[in-house]
């Protein structure tokens, strides 16, 4: 039998990269984060030289992220963006069957703040049983039907020390977002859901621009906190207009009458304030 020629490897290579990128498509992963995706993919393999990867096991993704997430210049978000190039590596394209089992939102929330000796610090946290009960039936419906996303986001919100008032702030605009969506899967939403519910608060909900503001913040915080997704604030959408406020003046026979109140000194500084110009 011939040995395989370069040419057949170039192919096959270029298949590869050609499936993977077809994956961050269907995942709706932004064009502009896609090739930072395939650097994250290509530095692990580099990593794992002469290893094919469909015989990668678990221990392997623990120990390459456990390394990348003690790296102090690492940005978090980005820890998070390499976590989730690997999560759709394996649970997409390369598909063994641990990966339908592994618990890849758990490195999203945790890994950045994981010490050297404890790999799997809060692995087996139930995040259920750190929140409040709500008879909120949106609350409730965020919590069992997307229970994979709401739990990275009960991680990741308790990881940063962030206030109780925050979380449920940030639940509440999550929730509402993912019903004005029609409760489509998380990865299924973009940037550009994102802008569409913050123009509909804009145009049919007329809310304030700080409550705008704080709709954007928290979805922000979903997609690039949680999710990993490449995103940041100047997400284009229709800003709410501030509201004018119209002065309240006295009519001139209110004028009148409260002049003919006063007497004194202040009747005269009244006049002389009323009088025309």
């Amino acid at each position: 039998m011939s040995a395989k020629r370069p040419a057949d490897d170039a192919v096959l290579v270029d298949r590869f990269w050609h499936n993977y990128l077809s994956v961050l498509e269907k995942a709706h992963v932004p064009r502009a984060a896609r090739p930072w995706y395939r650097k994250h993919i290509e530095a692990y393999i580099n990593a794992n030289s002469g290893l094919r990867l469909s015989i990668h096991q678990p221990a392997r993704i623990d120990d390459y992220l456990n390394a990348k997430g003690r790296l102090a210049g690492l940005p978090e978000w980005r820890f998070r963006q390499i976590a989730d190039a690997l999560r759709l590596l394996f649970y997409e394209l390369v598909r063994p069957e641990w990966a339908m089992t592994y618990d890849w939102y758990q490195w999203r929330a945790f890994a950045r703040q994981l010490e050297p000796d404890h790999p799997t610090l809060m692995r087996d946290a139930n995040p259920s049983l750190l929140v409040a009960p709500s008879s909120n039936p949106l609350t409730i419906r965020f919590r069992e039907t997307c229970a994979d996303c709401h739990a990275a986001f009960v991680r990741t919100i308790r990881v940063r020390g962030m206030a109780v008032r925050t979380e449920q702030t940030y639940e509440h605009w999550i929730c509402r977002f993912l019903q004005f969506h029609r409760w489509k899967p998380v990865d299924a939403l973009d940037t550009a859901d994102v802008a569409a519910y913050l123009e509909h608060l804009a145009v049919a909900r007329k809310v304030s621009p700080a409550t705008q503001k704080i709709a954007l913040n928290a979805l922000v915080f979903l997609f690039r906190e949680v999710l990993g997704r490449a995103v940041d604030d100047a997400i284009p959408y229709t800003r709410t207009s501030k509201s004018r406020r119209i002065p309240t003046v006295l009519s001139r026979e209110e004028i009148k009458s409260l002049l003919a109140a006063m007497q004194g000194r202040p009747q005269l500084m009244a006049s002389l304030m009323s009088a025309p110009r």
